[in-house]
């Protein structure tokens, strides 16, 4: 059921940046990797530090997904500077299981040209 809820909350959310679908497709593509290699904190540091475009909507699109799976309580960057390794891992695998899916849409959602 998890599952679901991801899939339609990752496709809402990729839906929602049509007008700049070009580089937010970039950062959804992007982010798994730099995950990967510097870590969760480092990456989503990295995002935050950007304040700006499709970085700041990649940014806030984790953070409100967390929130409603109860994985954070409110900002992401305070939250993960917080809590513990156990948790550090679980909020890991679910901000990459959520890139998993919004890398599928960001590719199908077309831009609008109007």
């Amino acid at each position: 059921m998890i599952e679901n809820g991801r899939a339609n909350a990752a496709y809402k959310m990729c839906n929602e940046q049509r007008n700049s679908m070009r580089e937010y497709r970039t950062r959804v593509k992007d982010l798994p990797s730099m995950i990967q290699v510097n870590g969760l904190a480092p990456a989503i540091a990295f995002l935050y530090s950007k304040r700006r475009g499709a970085y700041r909507r990649l940014y806030s699109d984790i953070e409100s997904w967390l929130i409603s799976q109860n994985l954070i309580q409110a900002n992401l960057m305070e939250s993960l500077t917080r809590m513990d390794a156990m948790r550090y891992r679980q909020v890991t695998v679910e901000v990459m299981a959520l890139l998993g899916w919004m890398k599928r849409f960001v590719d199908g959602i077309e831009p609008d040209r109007g």
